[in-house]
């Protein structure tokens, strides 16, 4: 020990402390000294120069452990340094393998990789999981968040939050990862799976939480930022679906509504303001010649947040209603001295995509808006002029009506319109919000609206396979049921034929809300009343269908076709039907073929852009979906 001591230098000692008199004391002798053996005296030195270099390199220890860890977890990473010492990272920092998981199933499974009945093995191995830290806590701990390694647009975005409570223990907040994990045993989304389960699936450096809440992570339900009032669509408080991830910083922001292939330009994210630990942001996610759609994001640093609906006292979403037989009129005094009584609302948008987005006037002067009315509180409401190539793309995209009545079916004295008549019947009108931008209504009754009508699934794997199926849509209507897991364990066959549950069938089908965006309609075909069922043939055989899909297309469609002079016929294709409604199919198919059809009855033509199509090769494992847009 006394040669250990002879030997320190300051190289020894990286942070500077102050070590004196490590050699052997020297005794100094008094008059009356205690009388200490002297092999009790060694001995007692002996200990006390142990117990000072244990505590010593104990410090050392701690204070190069806690350095690494701070500098492991920077990497390099800017980091923003909020109010109550939590630090969240601009972008996610990428960990290894932090070994979770006993079992991966709860991330999936593949039962076409199988030979055991009713047995699915998991989707992804354990070092498939991807595991991203995105802040510390105030005590210094990671926050970490886990999704499965083939994330990508056709994919399901898996979220979980984590924080490395001590090191190598792991605690998941179930409370935080909102759309994965559900406490509720009756709980409906194919997404989500329940806390018991996932406690049985994790290894024993990993626990479950389903109390605590990180207070950055608490998005309010509803927040007034900017004099506008936000809200979470179609939230439970404190939190949604839209809650997640953005794995490639800021730019990828629009990944939290389900646009997963759009990035967004620097410029095109306006701060809007600061809420505690998190900032609110205003996204262009669609920029065209005369509109734009804007979308709103409650993120925390640049890899968390979730997404934020713009309100109005035109769009009251606790009276939302189709049918117009309940609900407050908003009360407009119109300039012509009527009052608006109808039933029907307002909406920033239409389809069967979830709205989460609204859009804005672009290019037109704001004098050359027509003053319709004013608010109940003395807001000013605008209409566009006819001429304005803004009012004629809004008429002609989303004035639709459904002539054969099967879903609720417009009043009489609104069908047809002529774009005069459109206007005066106060179809579109305009509001000035909070931020000096001119928003987009369009009446509700007047609108294309309802859901995505009846698509249909056919499953050709190359031989008899075990197949799971997953919707990204809310689904209201299924046959065979749809489960909370969704379709699991079908046995499918070359023919098409399927085997659920016992029984046979010859596809999937499902109506509902496709959780993604509806795309702009820009372009379609315009064509005679008369060609309308073969150009309907024509391009669906373009796009890959064979005879018995399209003859199952066109015996569902046909009658729900407009009898008007002319049809606009416009298809959504594979990727747009990918983002606003994704299909998870394990094994993963070699073709997907995806084709739904948006129609509008026209009395005479108008300017479209035409649309093309590629044929794809029909390889592999195939899958073909099709389907149309249910008209209000």
């Amino acid at each position: 020990m006394d040669q250990q001591s002879d030997n320190f230098t300051p190289q020894d000692n990286p942070d500077n402390l102050q070590i004196n008199n490590l050699e052997q004391p020297q005794i100094i002798q008094t008059p009356t000294p205690p009388v200490i053996p002297k092999q009790k005296h060694h001995l007692f030195l002996w200990l006390l120069i142990t117990l000072v270099c244990i505590g010593i390199i104990s410090g050392l220890i701690y204070g190069f452990r806690n350095s690494i860890k701070s500098m492991l977890a920077s990497n390099n990473t800017t980091s923003h340094s909020l109010s109550g010492n939590y630090h969240f990272y601009n972008s996610p920092k990428r960990l290894g393998n932090l070994n979770f998981f006993n079992d991966t199933s709860i991330f999936g499974t593949n039962c076409g990789t199988s030979r055991i009945i009713n047995y699915c093995p998991p989707e992804y191995s354990a070092n498939q999981l991807l595991y991203f830290q995105i802040g510390l806590t105030p005590q210094n701990q990671p926050i970490i968040i886990v999704t499965n390694s083939k994330y990508d647009n056709s994919q399901f975005q898996v979220t979980l939050v984590s924080i490395e409570t001590t090191p190598g223990h792991y605690t998941i907040l179930s409370k935080l990862s909102p759309s994965f994990i559900s406490t509720s045993t009756t709980n409906n989304n194919s997404n989500m799976t329940s806390t018991a389960s996932l406690a049985a699936e994790v290894n024993k450096n990993v626990t479950i939480n389903t109390t605590t809440v990180i207070p950055a992570f608490s998005f309010p339900q509803n927040i007034n930022i900017a004099g506008m009032s936000l809200y979470q669509p179609g939230s439970t408080p404190p939190y949604n679906s839209m809650i997640g991830s953005f794995l490639n910083g800021l730019p990828n922001i629009l990944t939290l509504d389900g646009m997963s292939s759009n990035t967004v330009n620097k410029s095109s994210i306006t701060k809007l303001g600061q809420n505690g630990l998190q900032t609110f942001y205003e996204v262009t996610a669609l920029n065209h010649t005369n509109y734009q759609v804007k979308e709103i994001f409650d993120v925390i640093g640049g890899v968390y947040g979730a997404n934020y609906v713009f309100n109005s006292s035109l769009e009251d979403q606790s009276n939302y209603n189709y049918n117009g037989t309940s609900g407050k009129p908003v009360k407009i005094r119109w300039n012509d001295g009527q009052i608006n009584n109808s039933l029907y609302g307002y909406a920033t948008g239409g389809g069967c995509g979830l709205p989460t987005g609204y859009g804005i006037i672009k290019n037109l002067p704001s004098n050359e808006l027509i003053p319709a009315g004013t608010t109940p509180n003395g807001k000013e409401i605008y209409q566009l002029p006819t001429s304005s190539a803004l009012f004629k793309n809004l008429y002609n995209t989303y004035y639709g009506y459904n002539p054969n009545g099967s879903i609720n079916q417009i009043p009489s004295n609104l069908v047809n319109l002529s774009p005069t008549q459109y206007q005066n019947a106060h179809a579109v009108i305009i509001e000035k919000n909070a931020i000096g931008e001119y928003v987009i209504y369009l009446k509700e009754n007047m609108t294309t609206g309802g859901g995505c009508g009846k698509p249909v699934i056919y499953l050709y794997p190359t031989k008899p396979t075990i197949v799971n199926v997953q919707v990204g849509a809310k689904i209201t209507a299924s046959k065979p049921l749809y489960t909370k897991y969704g379709w699991q364990n079908i046995l499918a066959n070359p023919s098409g034929t399927l085997i659920y549950q016992g029984k046979k069938y010859s596809s999937l089908y499902w109506e509902g809300q496709g959780l993604g965006i509806y795309p702009l309609i820009n372009k379609g075909t315009i064509v005679p009343h008369n060609q309308v069922l073969s150009t309907i043939k024509s391009q669906l055989k373009k796009q890959g269908f064979n005879k018995t899909e399209i003859t199952n297309f066109l015996s569902y469609w046909q009658p729900k076709l407009p009898n008007t002079p002319y049809t606009r016929l416009t298809w959504l294709t594979t990727p747009q039907m990918n983002e606003l409604a994704p299909l998870k199919i394990s094994p993963k198919p070699t073709t997907i073929i995806r084709a739904f059809l948006d129609f509008q009855g026209l009395n005479k033509p108008i300017p479209l852009q035409s649309q093309t199509f590629i044929t794809p090769n029909r390889k592999g494992f195939t899958v073909v979906e099709w389907g149309g847009l249910l008209r209000n």
